[in-house]
């Protein structure tokens, strides 16, 4: 059953007992844009029933309701993959300006009180699901037609209200490619020190979708750059400081590149448009090693292992919450994009490297590929590759292996032909006989294999 089947079910429940229930935000935007709804997107209901009556409605249906956030009144109802989000009308009141959650909730049949408590005019559309009439209270319609994001009530109050939504500001200007009101942006820039207020954890949320904004709705007009228009926004709103205060730095330090009055700063958000949605933030914080002083004059080797050590002090003083693995991970990608930056390294060491850091050799390959066409895009040279991608590919296309798994025979294989051989040797074995290919030019053949492989047994 497709989505908007799931949605005429549960309208059809609603209506069985009575009750108007009414889809809004990114789903109502999407359905009048004419885009498709991202799979992986919340669609979210609304209506004036409770959760406990809501849990009553749905009792003796397919569907499952489950309390998402008691205070709020949201819960999700689910059924066979499917998921929606259903929030009781509720008025709200701020005790704390800026803090997200809400110090008062009161529920209300009244659904343009329900409209008061939303940040944009464009997500502030309702649709009636069994009538699929339209309630537009703050123009959002007209709005989405001039492709501009505004706030439903005055920016100040809206932002006052809920910090995250400055950063909610910007992902959807990215993402839709829309214009920003200038009102609205000239509020968020004097308010920007409400994002201090929220919780790290929806600071990463919202971030980690800024990094792909690109990736949301591809179809439409100014969006293929919609990751770097979203981090530009960051800076332009001084909200760094509040997401990651390493970059933050950076910006306002200006350090130039030798492509003078180019900024470190300008140069890693380059680098971040360039690479591919796992490795931007990798990308975005590449060069931060450019902030010790003795580091902008010793070797790119150097710098970007003294950027890896620093992006693990800096993530951990961020606050947001990346796991310890990602974050290792990551600082190693960029250590090893120091690698080789003179391109004097020999082959043989090239493929050493490969062999050693082989989950992650692709990842290092295209992430120093984006560095270097954030510099080339200025300089206007067609030179985008570097040693270790010529190198791998090159591996690739003769057929030599670069991992255990890639050789003519496998572990199953040596276990049936020598199963005297004890379990532990195994690994090792397959080890060596990638070393011969690789480095001893032996042939990645099943007959060449067994041969070398009876041999070093017998020895």
């Amino acid at each position: 059953m497709s989505e908007s089947q799931h949605l005429q079910e549960i309208a059809q429940i609603f209506k069985k007992h009575k009750k108007d229930v009414f889809a809004v935000g990114g789903y109502v935007r999407n359905k009048i844009l004419n885009i498709e709804n991202p799979k992986d997107d919340d669609v979210d209901i609304c209506s004036a029933v409770v959760p406990e009556e809501l849990k009553n409605l749905f009792k003796k249906t397919v569907y499952v309701v489950k309390d998402k956030s008691k205070g709020l009144g949201v819960c999700t109802i689910e059924c066979d993959g499917f998921r929606c989000e259903h929030a009781t009308f509720r008025k709200e009141k701020y005790e704390i300006p800026g803090e997200h959650t809400p110090s008062v909730i009161e529920f209300t049949d009244d659904l343009f009180e329900d409209c008061k408590r939303r940040d944009f005019t464009i997500n502030c559309i309702y649709m009636n699901l069994n009538t699929g009439d339209i309630v537009d209270p703050f123009g959002g319609i007209k709005d989405l037609k001039n492709k501009i994001i505004k706030t439903i009530m005055t920016p100040a109050y809206v932002f006052n209200n809920d910090g995250i939504r400055l950063m909610r500001l910007i992902r959807f200007a990215s993402v839709l490619g829309f214009d920003i009101d200038e009102e609205t942006m000239n509020s968020a820039q004097r308010n920007n020190f409400r994002l201090g207020l929220v919780s790290k954890s929806l600071i990463k949320k919202e971030f980690d979708k800024m990094l792909v904004a690109d990736t949301f709705y591809p179809m439409l007009p100014k969006t293929k750059s919609a990751h770097l228009r979203a981090m530009t926004l960051l800076g332009t709103l001084d909200l760094w400081q509040y997401v990651l205060p390493i970059i933050s730095i950076l910006k306002n330090t200006a350090i130039q590149t030798f492509r003078k009055p180019e900024t470190v700063y300008e140069h890693s958000l380059r680098a971040m448009f360039y690479a591919p949605p796992k490795l931007r933030l990798a990308a975005l914080v590449h060069d931060i090693g450019m902030l010790h002083p003795k580091m902008r004059s010793k070797s790119e080797k150097n710098m970007a292992k003294y950027s890896a050590e620093l992006l693990e002090r800096a993530m951990e003083y961020s606050g947001l919450g990346y796991a310890e693995d990602f974050v290792s991970r990551t600082a190693k990608i960029i250590e090893l994009t120091g690698y080789d930056m003179d391109k004097k390294v020999k082959s043989k060491a090239l493929r050493a490297l490969i062999l050693e850091y082989r989950p992650i050799i692709e990842d290092v390959i295209n992430l120093k590929i984006a560095t270097i066409k954030a510099i080339t895009h200025q300089l206007d040279l067609s030179e985008t590759g570097c040693s270790l991608q010529k190198e791998f590919a090159k591996m690739v296309e003769c057929g030599i292996p670069t991992k255990v798994p890639e050789l003519a025979i496998s572990g199953d294989y040596l276990i049936e032909a020598f199963p005297y051989l004890p379990r532990r040797q195994i690994a090792s074995t397959l080890n060596t006989l990638l070393n011969y290919v690789v480095f001893k030019n032996y042939a990645n053949t099943e007959e060449v294999l067994m041969k070398l492989c009876k041999k070093l047994i017998k020895e």
